[in-house]
Order: C-alpha cells, then sequence, then structure tokens
C-alpha cells in the first residue's frame, strides 16, 4: 500500500477567484494530518483535488489510486440498515452476499457500532450515523482517507470518541478538514501532524 501524498506548486481558482498559489506539501504514508483554517482558505479545495474530482490549473499532485472521501453532508441512506449501507462500498467487489455482510459487519464492529447493523439508519444519532460513514470507507480499504468536517455536528465529547476510533481502525493515510482547534488533540498517532503553513488565497 503506498499511501504517500505530493502536492508541488499546485495553484487552482474558480474562474476568476484564486484559491490555491504555489501550495506545495508531502504527506506521508500512514500520518495523520490536519488542514485548519478559515472558511474559504482552500481546505475543501486540496480534498477536492487529492480526490481527482478538481483539476489543478497548474502544478503536480501524485496520490495513490485507492482515496476514499468522507464528505461534510451525510450520503447515507436513512430507509436501509446500517449493514446496508456500508455493503454498497463493496458492490462490485465480486464478493458473495455472504462474504460482504461479513465485511460490512466486521467494519461496523471496528468503528464500535456492530449493535447498529440492523438498525435503519434513520433511527441513529448523528454520532452513531457519523460512525456508519467511517465504516464505510472502512470497508473498502482505502490507501487514503479523506474526512471533511468529521465532527460538526458531535458535542465534544462524541466528536472525541469518534476520532480516537478512526486513529486506532484506520492504517491508511489520513487527511482531516476541520475548524475544531482541539480536534488534533483527538488523534493519538505520534506522528501527528498540522498542515498550518499552506499559502493560500481567502476567498472575498
Amino acid at each position: 500500500m503506498n499511501g504517500t501524498i505530493h502536492f508541488t506548486d499546485v495553484s487552482f481558482g474558480f474562474s476568476t477567484r484564486p484559491v490555491l498559489r504555489n501550495t506545495t506539501f508531502r504527506v506521508s504514508q500512514g500520518s495523520r494530518a490536519v488542514l485548519s483554517g478559515p472558511s474559504g482558505s482552500g481546505k475543501s479545495t486540496v480534498l477536492n483535488l487529492i480526490a481527482g474530482y478538481l483539476t489543478p490549473s497548474s502544478g503536480e499532485i501524485a496520490a495513490p489510486g485507492r482515496v476514499s472521501y468522507v464528505f461534510q453532508d451525510d450520503t447515507l441512506f436513512s430507509k436501509l440498515t446500517s449493514v446496508e449501507n456500508v455493503s454498497f462500498a463493496l458492490a462490485e467487489s465480486g464478493l458473495t452476499q455472504r462474504q460482504t455482510r461479513y465485511r460490512a459487519e466486521a467494519a461496523l464492529g471496528a468503528m464500535g457500532v456492530e449493535h447498529l447493523g440492523s438498525e435503519q439508519v434513520v433511527l441513529l444519532s448523528g454520532g452513531e450515523r457519523q460512525r456508519v460513514r467511517l465504516a464505510q470507507s472502512l470497508v473498502a480499504d482505502p490507501d487514503v482517507l479523506l474526512l471533511d468536517e468529521p465532527t460538526s455536528a458531535l458535542d465534544p465529547a462524541t466528536a472525541a470518541a469518534v476520532m480516537h476510533a478512526i486513529d486506532a481502525a484506520f492504517t491508511a493515510t489520513l487527511i482531516v478538514v476541520s475548524h475544531d482547534p482541539h480536534l488534533a488533540d483527538n488523534l493519538i498517532d505520534p506522528e501527528l501532524f498540522t498542515l498550518s503553513g499552506l499559502e493560500v488565497i481567502h476567498a472575498a
């Protein structure tokens, strides 16, 4: 598995509005990085560039093929169960139905919500839903996990529990966008670092 990410002199903008200019950084395989800064500073744009949803206007981005992106918006199917939602990530894996369910249940277990496998998502709390979404990413076995404001709708205690669960369950390279100044405290990896030196242009 190669989860190293390289940004080299990357610039990007929307029409006449620049967002990133000559941005360079490297995130090593298995590292935990937190992108922090005010709204409009380019944090989510960086995630979208890594995921390949956006193309830089100049510069180079080197990222592995298996990237999982947990968006800020909840994308779960509320009327389906937790295990059914997680199983969607394996829809094209070629696994049997039994194998798929086994792996989905294991991913829910890794996120501490295996007991909610048969529950409809609509009945779950915000923290429980977030854990199901993360289990959906975990079951896909990504090289890189991108999280956009993963704790924005959670109380501090639940946010801390969710981040600890992420850190324990994922060996992938982790990049988190967050306004929470305490989020990094909830990641237990000793090689944690914060990408606070990005050269960005704030949106007007």
